[in-house]
C-alpha cells in the first residue's frame, strides 16, 4: 500500500502554484548556459575554442545544480518532522497504524521526489549545452545521478535535524551547521599534517607511482582519510576531473593536496567518486534510522513506576 504520509504531502504539495514556480525558476538557469552556447557556436563554428568553452560552461553548471541542491535539500525536509509537532500533529500520527519509520520515510520521499524533480527539469537544457560538443551524454546523466545523491543526503540531514527539535527554525539551522560541518570540517586532511606513511612514501620514494601500482585498490584506498571520502565537494571536483580532465591544478593548488595526487591518479578519479556516493548514501540510511527512533515515543519513566506500584 502506498504510504499515506507521502500521499497526503505530496497532493499537498503539488497543488500549490509555488511547486511550478520552483520548477520554472531552476530550469531557466541551465536555459541560460543553453542559450550562451547556442550563439557561441552560431559565431565561432564548431571549432575546439567553442568546445573548451563549451566544457568550462558544463563545469559551471555543474557546479552551480550542486550548490543550489546542497542550499535547498536541508531546508526541504527540516520542517518535515518539527513542523507536525508545531501543529501539535506528530502525536495524532503516531497513534495510527503508520509507525514512526512510515512517518520518517513518507516526509524524506516527497520531499526528495520533488528536488528530483527540479534537478531533472535541468536535463534537457544541459543536453543542449552539450550539444556543440567536448563531452557525451552519458556523462551528463552520470553528473546528474550524483546530484541526485547529494540531494538525497541533505535531505536526510535536514530530517535528522527536523526530528531532533520542536521548533523548525532551530531544526533548519542545525541542518545547515550539519552541511557546513561536513563540507569544510571533512576537508581539514588537505590542510592538516599527512600522515608519516604518506609522507615517508611520497618524499622518500623516486618512483611513487609504480609503488602505487603493485598495491590493491583496496590498500590504496586506505592511504586516503577516510574523512575525505565523506564530502560531497570532493566526489563533485573527481568526478568534473574524470569527466574534463580539468580543474587538476584548482585541486592540487589546496593545502597538502599534492600528497594526494599520485594517490588519486592510482586509485582513479572515478573509483573516488563512486566511493564517495557509497558513502554518502550509507550515511544517509544511519541519518533515516536516527531520525525514526527520534520521532518513536519515548515511554514515561514516571507512568511505569505507577504501574509497577
Amino acid at each position: 500500500m502506498l504510504n499515506p504520509i507521502l500521499a497526503s504531502s505530496a497532493r499537498r504539495r503539488m497543488r500549490t502554484m509555488r511547486t511550478p514556480l520552483i520548477i520554472t525558476l531552476y530550469a531557466l538557469l541551465p536555459l541560460a548556459f543553453a542559450v550562451s552556447s547556442v550563439l557561441t557556436m552560431s559565431q565561432s563554428g564548431l571549432s575546439i575554442t567553442a568546445m573548451r568553452q563549451n566544457v568550462d560552461q558544463y563545469i559551471m553548471l555543474t557546479v552551480l545544480q550542486f550548490f543550489l541542491v546542497v542550499l535547498v535539500a536541508p531546508a526541504m525536509t527540516a520542517g518535515s518532522i518539527s513542523g507536525e509537532r508545531e501543529r501539535q500533529t506528530l502525536e495524532l500520527l503516531l497513534v495510527t497504524n503508520t509507525g514512526s519509520m512510515r512517518i520518517v520515510m513518507g516526509k524524506l520521499l516527497e520531499a526528495y521526489a520533488f528536488l528530483a524533480l527540479v534537478v531533472l527539469s535541468g536535463l534537457p537544457m544541459t543536453c543542449a549545452v552539450l550539444a556543440v560538443g567536448g563531452l557525451s551524454l552519458h556523462l551528463a546523466l552520470f553528473s546528474f545521478l550524483f546530484l541526485l545523491v547529494c540531494a538525497f543526503a541533505a535531505a536526510c540531514v535536514g530530517l535528522f535535524a527536523s526530528s531532533l527539535f520542536k521548533k523548525t527554525v532551530a531544526a533548519t539551522v542545525t541542518a545547515y551547521l550539519i552541511i557546513f560541518a561536513i563540507g569544510v570540517g571533512t576537508l581539514l586532511p588537505l590542510f592538516m599534517g599527512v600522515s608519516r606513511t604518506l609522507r615517508e612514501l611520497v618524499d622518500n620514494n623516486p618512483n611513487v607511482s609504480a609503488t602505487l601500482a603493485n598495491m590493491s585498490m583496496k590498500d590504496i584506498a586506505a592511504l586516503m582519510p577516510p574523512i575525505l571520502y565523506v564530502n560531497p565537494g570532493l566526489g563533485l571536483f573527481t568526478l568534473l576531473m574524470d569527466q574534463t580532465g580539468l580543474l587538476n591544478n584548482t585541486f592540487y593548488s589546496l593545502g597538502n593536496s599534492y600528497y594526494y595526487s599520485d594517490i588519486l591518479n592510482a586509485l582513479s578519479f572515478r573509483t573516488f567518486t563512486y566511493i564517495n556516493m557509497g558513502v554518502m548514501l550509507a550515511l544517509s540510511a544511519v541519518l533515516i534510522v536516527l531520525s525514526a527512533l527520534a520521532v518513536r515515543p519515548r515511554k514515561n519513566p514516571i507512568r511505569r513506576k505507577r504501574k509497577k506500584q
